[in-house]
């Protein structure tokens, strides 16, 4: 059997796997609706649209889809959530998060992809947008949906007595953004706050939540600002 068509085996049985959860989940009385998990990606393959290159069995998306239900299972929440994989390389599907990002005051120029959005509202973005959507999932609703509201907005979290913070001040300018002190009450309720909604994540300052991602440390704070202008 052809690597690409054992990929596709693999992945029809685990989606099985998650509805057979998704049913018991139900059945033991839980009245709460799944979490919808929605990831966007750019796979160039796009479907056969590439047809010279040869047919890769649009292997980014499967491997999407695997990661969040590998995630989602290893938390313990398979059968709490549903999701679905897009490719941006069809226009049908541009169209559809470039109306995401107006919604939602994203740059679509911008976006660190993979784009990955929780009950249509809580967006994540970057190479662990995955991990970090799946981890905000609690008990079958998001962090996004309990509780708090989530943090929304550029929030920019340090601590005067943090070396590379020092390092960091200089780079922030003048662009807009909520700080928040970590050693006074209201610093350390909202860093608790980043640390629930971001999972299991070791986040440590400075931390930047831009746009849904989170960027830790003067490299990763400094390249985005250079980035934005």
């Amino acid at each position: 059997m052809q690597p690409t068509k054992k990929r596709r085996m693999l992945l029809i049985f685990a989606f099985l796997s998650l509805f057979a959860a998704a049913l018991l989940f139900g059945a033991a009385g839980g009245e709460t609706p799944p979490v919808e998990i929605r990831a966007y990606l750019y796979d160039p393959c796009g479907g056969c649209t590439a047809a010279e290159a040869g047919c890769r069995g649009c292997e980014a998306v499967d491997a999407t889809a695997l990661a969040i239900l590998t995630a989602a299972e290893a938390r313990g929440i398979a059968g709490r959530v549903t999701f679905t994989v897009e490719n941006l390389a069809a226009e049908r599907v541009r169209e559809q998060v470039r109306g995401l990002c107006g919604r939602l005051s994203l740059d679509y120029e911008s976006l660190a992809l993979p784009l990955v959005v929780v009950d249509g509202n809580h967006p994540f973005q970057g190479a662990d947008a995955v991990e970090r959507a799946v981890a905000s999932v609690r008990g079958g609703q998001s962090s996004a949906s309990t509780g708090a509201a989530a943090l929304s907005g550029p929030h920019y979290f340090y601590s005067e007595l943090c070396a590379d913070c020092v390092r960091t001040a200089p780079l922030l300018g003048k662009t807009a953004m909520e700080k928040h002190d970590i050693d006074t009450a209201e610093g350390a309720e909202a860093f608790a706050r980043l640390r629930r909604e971001y999972g299991d994540r070791d986040i440590t300052v400075p931390a930047l939540l831009w746009e849904g991602a989170l960027y830790l440390g003067s490299g990763e704070i400094g390249a985005l600002l250079e980035r934005i202008g």
